[in-house]
């Protein structure tokens, strides 16, 4: 019957909101019959692992600098706050993210409407906001690099990113 679902709601399908197929939030997934390449051999596994985390690491020190020296991108900027302000919802989905919730908001002392003002201080806030900020918090100095692996590997990584 049009409106059934497994939940046991029956809702008229013009109830329903309409997303044309270029908004589907998803992306259908590669023909799983398609020949892929082969999977990495497990020993070069965490090697390659070690590797990205190094890498990693150098990349993170200068993106740290990078954004506390340059005026972040207005598209990176609109993620960041649609991402801020749509998690909040799934927060708040269990017991322990509601107790969470206010517990925060009494222990910061943000005041009972904090979730109703919270989409508007997220999107209220600038890339020059943002810039500001890192510029005074953030220390590329003082970041602390970790990774996790095998010891042997990581000790060779380790004497050869100090070389």
């Amino acid at each position: 019957m049009p409106g059934d679902s497994p939940v046991g709601y029956r809702l008229p399908l013009g109830a329903l909101p309409y997303l044309s197929p270029s908004n589907y939030p998803y992306i259908n997934p590669a023909d799983p019959s398609e020949e892929k390449p082969p999977l990495p051999d497990c020993a070069q596994g965490g090697r390659a692992m070690a590797e990205a985390a190094f890498q990693a690491s150098d990349g993170g020190q200068d993106r740290v600098e990078q954004v506390r020296s340059e005026i972040v991108g207005a598209e990176e900027l609109a993620d960041s706050q649609a991402y801020l302000t749509g998690i909040v919802p799934l927060t708040l989905e269990t017991n322990e993210g509601v107790a969470s919730a206010l517990l925060n908001m009494e222990w910061h002392g943000l005041g009972l409407d904090y979730l109703q003002r919270y989409p508007s201080l997220i999107n209220g806030v600038t890339a020059a906001d943002v810039q500001r900020v890192a510029a005074r918090y953030l220390r590329p100095e003082n970041c602390v690099i970790s990774t996790a692996g095998s010891e042997a590997a990581n000790d060779e990584q380790d004497a050869a990113h100090r070389d």
